[in-house]
């Protein structure tokens, strides 16, 4: 013969449910805490600098521009095809891209900070 569980059974197992899902829950959330801040900390530092560049853009008018993989591949799934889909870009230090060196920086500034400053923003078309 079965037999339901008593009401306070029943709590006590989806409070360990609960209690089990929440631990998991926050320790995801820690680590993309973690990570968030690790790339947000690398972006900040490869922005104002150009240590560890591991990419180059061949730009209009024979300009060069450097940026770094990492944060490119993770801020735009454009130059995440381009960084790693197997197309003729992927895996050579300098990348032809026709693009403006003011539009470049932009597009930078807006993958390594997130926004655009002032003196960017008034280029854009909203």
């Amino acid at each position: 013969v079965w037999k339901t569980p008593s009401p306070p059974a029943i709590e006590k197992e989806l409070q360990l449910f609960c209690e089990k899902y929440d631990s998991i829950n926050q320790d995801q959330l820690n680590y993309a805490k973690r990570s968030q801040n690790m790339l947000s900390q690398l972006a900040d530092f490869g922005f104002k600098t150009d240590r560890f560049v591991d990419v180059h853009f061949l730009l209009d008018h024979n300009d060069v521009a450097s940026a770094h993989k990492i944060i490119l591949y993770c801020g735009s799934e454009y130059f995440r095809i381009i960084l790693t889909g197997g197309m003729k870009e992927t895996g050579a230090l300098t990348i032809d891209l026709p693009e403006s060196l003011t539009h470049f920086f932009m597009i930078k500034e807006l993958l390594y900070n997130r926004f655009l400053s002032r003196k960017h923003s008034r280029f854009v078309d909203l």
